[in-house]
């Protein structure tokens, strides 16, 4: 049976924006027998993109109009808007004939963060099916089999990269509205939903964030540690 080591909340806040991409990198590069699960949040609004995506000279102009940097992640995916988010990092090793199970280990984490959500009063789903349509720069204009969705709408976004003996994912979950900067920088609404405004209309209050990294990293421990993913 694997571990799940769950490091320290807020430990790595301290970092800048650029080091947290490296951090993560760092943690998939030295992944040995067991998982690791890391919290953090971002200094400033900062949009990280995906390991292979470009970006338009439109885009960029709008992110320096705005003053917001951006980052590459180390996974794939579409852009992301770090502001009032939550971000995760999963790396775990691979055992042989893994290497393509890529969708499995998307659900499996996926039902530890589930159980995590169940706990603070939030009914999540996994997305079972890839939603058809065009790519488009935010990843949260659309959704796939990597994500959670809340109420009908797209709650957590991830992207994984692996290799032959390990697995990094990241992941974000918004704690509030990214509205209006997100309509700024993308120049659509976000149709996602968030933590505050589905609570909100349940007429309960955003638990505070350390209990939120709590509550999903306890689910996330006993299950990765209970399923070699």
């Amino acid at each position: 049976m694997a571990r799940c080591h769950i490091l320290p909340w807020p430990g790595t806040t301290v970092l800048d924006d650029q080091a947290q991409m490296r951090e993560d990198q760092r943690q998939y590069d030295q992944v040995a027998s067991d998982y690791t699960v890391r919290f953090y949040t971002w200094q400033q609004p900062t949009v990280s993109i995906g390991r292979f995506q470009k970006l338009s000279p439109e885009f960029q102009a709008r992110l320096q109009d705005h003053g917001i940097p951006w980052v590459r992640r180390p996974t794939g995916g579409q852009a992301i808007l770090h502001y009032n988010d939550l971000t995760f990092s999963i790396v775990g090793p691979l055992q042989p004939g893994q290497q393509h199970q890529l969708l499995e280990t998307y659900q499996h984490i996926a039902q530890g963060l589930c159980q995590g959500f169940q706990a603070l009063g939030l009914t999540v789903e996994i997305v079972r099916h890839q939603e058809p349509g065009q790519t488009r720069a935010a990843c949260y204009a659309t959704t796939s089999q990597a994500d959670l969705r809340l109420a009908g709408h797209k709650f957590v976004g991830c992207a994984q990269v692996r290799r032959r003996k390990a697995f990094l994912q990241q992941g974000v979950v918004y704690l509030k509205s990214p509205e209006p900067l997100y309509q700024h920088i993308f120049q659509e609404a976000f149709t996602g939903i968030d933590m505050a405004q589905h609570l909100g209309c349940k007429d309960h209050s955003l638990p505070e964030v350390p209990e939120i990294v709590r509550r999903l990293s306890m689910h996330l421990q006993s299950h990765l540690e209970q399923v070699r993913v």
